[in-house]
């Protein structure tokens, strides 16, 4: 509870919260980088698993296809007698050997032990019925005479009372072989054998590809949340970053603007800076409160006087203040040809206008008989035309006459506070601008140039 308050009245410490911002991003990376990986290996199994399928499945179709062509072949042979087709059939059984094949490939992966039994069985059967369509194929090579055959087939022995059937009869108990329902069924068998073998490779593949397919989903569901994290994580961030920083900055700089204490609120550093900011202003303002009016204020004019300027140089921050070192052009002569009466007056209206053009936390000081000092606070170096605009429209009612007042000009040179740290330094800056605008015909504004 103790620790709650304290978080309460001191906020949340900047410092902090980079540590934390730079630890979760960092976090984040591996977390992002590491699910990545894992996706990309989820991703090369799925994709392996799916080529191992249709390796797997190409295998079995192969058996499948190298009975149906044996098959084909000895049948076409039974009934055209052409001796091409059983030198298809015996290429595609002792070179080509795609049942083989299918078997040896079936091997190579342990996962398909029940597949390969079925096949196994399906070889055998379809071996078993091989001898069946090589006694065919001696049948009809002796029903033709054709002895490239007959020796080709030189280890099969026709019965002696196939022997003696005459070369018609031959070829129609060859086609018998090939083409009764007994041939078919043992066909059916082996066809039984190899569907079953595919329908089992199909659900070892299917099972490896769901769990691919499972995993690969996981890893996309975390890459998901660590994103989402990522952009809530984010999103406070910005929330913090404008409530807790941006806000109070911006509510400090109108303050400041306003020259009004700054409000105690956001990032513990900001508070601190708060305080300390509000303590001088109080200490400012309650040394400014507490001086003597008349001994730091111009009696005829109402401005600050030699004595409050000094004061103000004293505590003034010139970081961000513009200097005006400020000159009433050919002021003895009107003190000469129309009284000091009149000279007093012309003061006076010279005060009244700069207050007119200055803001009211600007300072305006008489620090001899025509020479004044305008401090303006909380400046930016950027406004040397707003100033010189300033100065114009001054002179332009200086140079009014319809008060009864004969027309004077101000000259005025500026110097920018940063280079400034002492009332020596100020009037010498301040004085070098003012000697140049002077020196080239006065009534105007010129600017030290470091």
């Amino acid at each position: 509870m103790f620790r709650i308050r304290k978080l309460i009245n001191d906020g949340i410490s900047l410092k902090s919260l980079y540590f934390w911002v730079v630890f979760i991003a960092v976090l984040f990376t591996v977390l992002v980088a590491y699910s990545t990986v894992n996706l990309s290996k989820s991703f090369r199994v799925l994709s392996s698993s799916v080529e191992e399928h249709k390796f797997l499945e190409t295998s079995a179709i192969k058996m499948i296809d190298g009975s149906d062509y044996l098959t084909e072949r000895v049948q076409r042979y039974a009934v055209t007698g052409e001796a091409d087709y059983v030198s298809d059939y015996l290429t595609e059984a002792l070179q080509t050997q795609r049942r083989e094949q299918a078997i040896r490939d079936l091997t190579r992966d342990p996962r398909c032990s029940t597949a390969l039994e079925l096949l196994n069985l399906a070889m055998a059967a379809s071996q078993h019925l091989m001898e069946r369509e090589y006694y065919a194929m001696k049948l009809v090579a002796s029903a033709k005479n054709q002895e490239n055959i007959l020796n080709t087939l030189s280890g099969i022995t026709l019965q002696p009372e196939h022997q003696k059937l005459s070369a018609d009869e031959k070829i129609r108990l060859a086609q018998t072989y090939v083409f009764d329902n007994g041939y078919y069924r043992e066909k059916d068998f082996i066809r039984k054998y190899m569907n079953d073998s595919l329908i089992e490779i199909d659900r070892l593949i299917h099972e490896t590809e769901r769990m691919s397919t499972d995993a690969h989903l996981t890893e996309i569901f975390k890459i998901r949340l660590i994103i989402s994290l990522m952009i809530v994580g984010i999103l406070i961030v910005i929330i913090l970053a404008s409530l807790l920083g941006i806000r109070p900055l911006l509510k400090a700089t109108d303050k400041i603007r306003s020259d009004c204490p700054l409000p105690v609120k956001g990032f513990r550093e900001l508070r601190y800076m708060a305080r300390a900011y509000n303590h001088m202003y109080r200490k400012f303002r309650n040394h400014l409160e507490h001086l003597n009016y008349k001994a730091s204020h111009d009696e005829l004019t109402g401005v600050y006087n030699r004595t409050g300027y000094e004061l103000l140089v004293s505590a003034l921050d010139f970081n961000k203040t513009y200097i005006l070192l400020v000159d009433v052009d050919n002021f003895k002569n009107v003190n000469d040809t129309y009284g000091h009466d009149t000279g007093d007056k012309i003061l006076i209206k010279i005060v009244q206008t700069l207050k007119d053009n200055f803001r009211s936390n600007d300072y305006i000081c008489r620090i001899g008989g025509d020479e004044f000092v305008v401090f303006m606070v909380h400046s930016e170096p950027e406004m040397k035309e707003l100033l010189s605009a300033k100065i114009e429209q001054i002179n332009k009612t200086l140079a009014d006459t319809s008060d009864g007042l004969p027309p004077i000009s101000i000259s005025v040179g500026v110097a920018f506070g940063t280079c400034i740290g002492v009332e020596e330094n100020i009037i010498e800056k301040a004085d070098e601008a003012l000697y140049r605008i002077k020196r080239n015909g006065k009534n105007g504004i010129a600017f030290f140039e470091a």
